[in-house]
């Protein structure tokens, strides 16, 4: 099939590849170059690299909406598919209708559940043991079409965001080739979602990041493994952040929350409900420790409230 990819992180990747080599993969199109780092250098995107590596027309448009250029190019190859995985803008409505059989996309989740920005980091933070990923025909609403195919993953207890992707990830790109092929073979068909059962997916923002030491040490843990390892879960400690890309649960029966339990071999800290031994940290300006390193080195004591 004549295809146009849209996709920027790593998660979509896999998919990529996987079309490069079973399609007629005419253009790329990934967002444009952002600002990074304490110096706002540009950063390439993953799916950019690879479309620079492998010589496939690449396009970065700033606009999507109203871009009339982007309109000639899409309709000069008349695709008979747009295969969208993790792009990261809402399409337009002359973009969806354009191809010959619609705009798929690739969601890490088993829709309707986690529809949004979201899916895998709010997976983990709910303890979830499964979730999925999903092929739908892209409609108007967000992650609302219909769906193609699903294939669920197990989430196991030693999962972050990072394993858990790139499981996704895997599978999604064998998704998507059975997705193409039941549509070039005109022989699958979607069906709609049950929008009543439908959750949402919004952004993890900036405050939920802070451990909140009075919550469940189950939860806490939720948290850390959902958003390592970045942007990072974290603390306050000395009224310095430390990001805590890894923990695990330990017993407490007697300590208040924000206790610190132990710092000799482990950097253990109270919850509710249970006590959490930090294993790898990332104090503020400084690189990724042991958190038994960091406990050590700290001017903390035992029996003090962070």
């Amino acid at each position: 099939m004549k295809l146009i990819f849209m996709g920027t992180p790593e998660f979509a990747l896999p998919t990529l590849d996987s079309i490069h080599r079973n399609h007629d993969l005419k253009a790329i199109i990934t967002q444009p170059d952002k600002p990074k780092g304490r110096r706002l250098h540009l950063s390439v995107s993953a799916v950019k690299e690879f479309a620079l590596k492998n010589n496939i027309r690449l396009i970065q448009p700033k606009t999507i909406k109203n871009n009339i250029e982007l309109q000639k190019i899409v309709e000069e190859i008349r695709p008979d598919v747009i295969v969208v995985a993790a792009y990261g803008r809402i399409l337009p409505m002359w973009l969806l209708r354009l191809p010959t059989y619609g705009c798929l996309n690739l969601h890490a989740s088993l829709l309707p559940e986690y529809r949004g920005a979201a899916p895998i980091q709010r997976a983990i933070m709910d303890g979830r043991k499964k979730t999925g990923v999903s092929t739908m025909k892209m409609a108007p609403d967000l992650d609302a079409g219909d769906v193609y195919l699903q294939s669920a993953v197990d989430i196991t207890k030693t999962d972050n965001c990072e394993t858990l992707t790139k499981k996704l990830a895997i599978a999604g790109a064998v998704l998507v080739l059975d997705t193409l092929k039941g549509i070039s073979e005109q022989n699958i068909s979607a069906t709609p979602q049950d929008d009543e059962k439908a959750t949402y997916a919004s952004k993890v923002s900036k405050a939920e990041m802070r451990i909140d030491w009075e919550n469940d040490a189950t939860n806490i843990s939720y948290l850390i493994r959902a958003l390592s390892p970045r942007p990072g879960a974290y603390t306050l400690i000395n009224n310095k952040m430390i990001k805590i890309l890894k923990a695990e649960l330990r017993p407490n029966d007697t300590h208040p929350p924000k206790t610190i339990i132990s710092l000799k071999n482990e950097f253990i800290i109270a919850a509710k409900d249970g006590a959490l031994s930090l294993q790898i940290v990332k104090p503020e300006g400084k690189a990724e420790m042991s958190g038994a390193d960091y406990g050590r080195g700290s001017r903390l004591t035992i029996g003090e409230m962070i």
